[in-house]
């Protein structure tokens, strides 16, 4: 369940930008004509969940609000697949929504890729040590396809889980180019999914692969389809998706909890 896509990285964030912040009208439902996709639906009610930003299975097909008010101001991106309503979500606020997401790829899966040829912005500021990660753990890759699958292989083998909380070891919040510099300096590599979600889109976007970062929840291996799901605040994360020549796939760069 996404909540928002994010393809600009300014340095400071990752936000929506370029074309993808063109945000429109919807008035409930997207003509799709792509029937290779399998359509799923999803019934969502908010409980706390503040901003903006609604919660979608994916690529949105169609969208019904429980409400008049909140279909009136719903906008929705089709370059970013994300959506808002102005006014915000609030506690009972409900929807169903009908989409389709992005095919999910393991790491091991990205060399058999060629890069795709959608248009995302170039990042402002690129953090150091990224290229120098990419060389020192691609060197004998000779595609693009081959470096990004080594460089990421790299990142879940040499990073470690740590959301820096009580009995944690130290590390910061925050996806800067400075935090994402100190993330590739540290030994041992320690963050969580907002600096490796960050870090890997920016080591696709320097190999070659145009990229975005996904924000949202991930149902976990006991979640059933016709069961409902609660979804809480520390349930959420962010992974990555890479544009190839047979459109976007979405792929999870988050090294496993492990002994640090």
């Amino acid at each position: 369940l996404s909540i928002v896509t994010l393809d600009r990285y300014t340095g400071v964030i990752y936000g929506v930008g370029a074309e993808s912040a063109d945000f429109t009208r919807l008035p409930g439902s997207i003509p799709r004509d792509d029937s290779s996709q399998t359509m799923r639906s999803s019934t969502v009610t908010i409980d706390n969940l503040g901003g903006p930003w609604v919660p979608l299975p994916g690529v949105l097909g169609e969208i019904a609000f429980g409400s008049s008010s909140l279909t009136d101001s719903f906008y929705y991106s089709r370059e970013a697949d994300s959506g808002a309503v102005l006014t915000g979500l609030a506690a009972g606020d409900s929807y169903r929504a009908t989409g389709y997401a992005s095919p999910w790829i393991s790491i091991a899966e990205i060399g058999t890729l060629t890069p795709g040829d959608a248009i995302v912005p170039a990042p402002e500021q690129m953090p150091q040590g990224v290229d120098a990660f990419i060389a020192l753990n691609s060197s004998g890759a000779s595609d693009p396809a081959q470096r990004l699958q080594s460089s990421l292989e790299a990142l879940l083998d040499q990073g470690y889980i740590s959301h820096g909380q009580e009995g944690e070891p130290a590390s910061a919040s925050g996806h800067g180019a400075n935090r994402i510099a100190a993330l590739f300096a540290s030994s041992p590599m320690l963050g969580d999914a907002e600096q490796y979600a960050a870090a890997a889109a920016l080591i696709a976007t320097q190999t070659g692969f145009p990229s975005r970062v996904v924000m949202g929840f991930i149902a976990g291996d006991g979640a059933q389809a016709e069961s409902p799901t609660v979804f809480l605040g520390e349930d959420m994360t962010a992974w990555i998706e890479i544009n190839t020549s047979g459109g976007w796939v979405a792929l999870n760069p988050n090294p496993p909890v492990r002994p640090i």
